[in-house]
């Protein structure tokens, strides 16, 4: 249980890293190197986080149920978090006045959204999501593994290009296989390193029994000796002039897939998993609740949250007060849906859950 707990902590501190990102942004305040640096530690760890949701409660579903049962239960969800982005971007569109013909674009995939991409993400990455269940149940977590460095090896001898063949289709491309530099940053295919990491915490915490802690246990060592090379590496490039502390503080290693930003992801995200753990497991869960609200109500805040620094952008000064009004508000979107799953026939998602069932239910028919 105390794992679960940890797991869900740790993607509610992400959660409340990349609001607060976002905040500052919306507000023009920079925050300084060594908290640009946490910030960007929040997606690589939200998609870990979800990849060993993912194994735990999916692939287990998919072994029981089936492959159809699986891919309606995440296909449904994707539906959800796409009309949940087509939202934001009406808001944003309505907010920034951008014409119709540019709102439109961004509703499919073909333009910028500041703040929501994550959404968009999560709706490519919840439709792939079933396949890669089947794969990793057919062949293996290993195979998916090796499989998941041939984007990088790619990007690496910049092989990688843009599509061009449609209008606009490098925010496409950038989005889904890493085919340009926009801000689209990490792409789809890039991201499955994070996600696989995700899976492989979860086989590890499954085999450790009552154990709290990923590098507790003498066979885990070998987790402590990735934190150890994927470390050793990031000190190597810093060395070798290849990579700066400001070049991971920004955008600019995440939005290119630069594989400075893995490594440093992959080992910022199991650093945190690991507090996350021990703090769960020593901490009563009463003192958690706000960043456990936050990590249950991820797709809403994205959502609503969002589009409350929509319509403050570029209107107001970064102030204390004001940034803790703000987190006020995200904490309170946060407890109006956690209330409203206890009202189920009142509630925007059960009605979105069942037109969503519907929906996908055609496409797989």
């Amino acid at each position: 249980m105390n794992r679960i707990i940890g797991l869900d902590l740790a993607r509610g501190i992400a959660i409340f890293f990349a609001m607060t990102s976002h905040t500052f942004s919306a507000l023009h305040y920079n925050a300084g190197l060594s908290m640009n640096l946490v910030f960007r530690t929040s997606t690589p760890l939200f998609i870990v986080v979800f990849g060993f949701f993912l194994h735990r409660i999916y692939l287990r579903k998919m072994n029981e149920s089936g492959f159809a049962f699986i891919k309606i239960k995440l296909w449904t969800r994707a539906v959800q978090c796409y009309v949940l982005y087509a939202l934001s971007c009406i808001l944003l569109g309505l907010s920034m006045q951008y014409s119709i013909a540019y709102t439109l674009r961004m509703m499919i995939f073909l333009g910028g959204t500041p703040f929501t991409d994550i959404l968009k993400y999560y709706t490519l990455i919840l439709i792939s999501a079933p396949y890669l269940l089947l794969f990793i149940s057919r062949y293996g977590l290993k195979y998916a593994i090796g499989l998941s460095f041939i984007p990088h090896i790619l990007s690496f001898f910049s092989l990688l290009k843009p599509i061009t063949f449609i209008p606009f289709g490098h925010y496409l491309s950038a989005m889904t296989y890493g085919g340009g530099e926009i801000v689209a940053g990490p792409s789809v295919l890039h991201s499955f390193v994070f996600i696989l990491l995700g899976f492989y915490l979860s086989v590890v915490l499954q085999n450790e029994g009552s154990r709290s802690s990923i590098i507790k246990h003498d066979k885990n060592r070998h987790i402590l000796m990735a934190c150890v090379v994927l470390l050793s590496s990031l000190f190597a490039l810093y060395a070798t002039g290849n990579m700066t502390i400001d070049d991971l503080s920004g955008m600019s290693l995440r939005n290119s897939n630069a594989y400075p930003y893995f490594l440093f992801g992959c080992l910022s995200s199991i650093l945190f998993i690991e507090f996350s753990l021990l703090t769960a497991h020593y901490v009563k869960q009463i003192y958690l609740s706000p960043l456990l609200l936050f990590g249950s109500s991820s797709l809403i805040l994205f959502s609503f949250g969002n589009c409350i620094l929509y319509s403050i952008y570029d209107e107001y000064q970064f102030t204390f007060l004001l940034y803790l009004l703000i987190l006020f508000f995200f904490y309170f979107i946060c407890r109006i849906n956690f209330s409203l799953k206890k009202v189920p026939s009142k509630r925007f998602q059960f009605i979105l859950k069942y037109i969503s069932v519907g929906y996908v239910k055609l496409l797989i028919k």
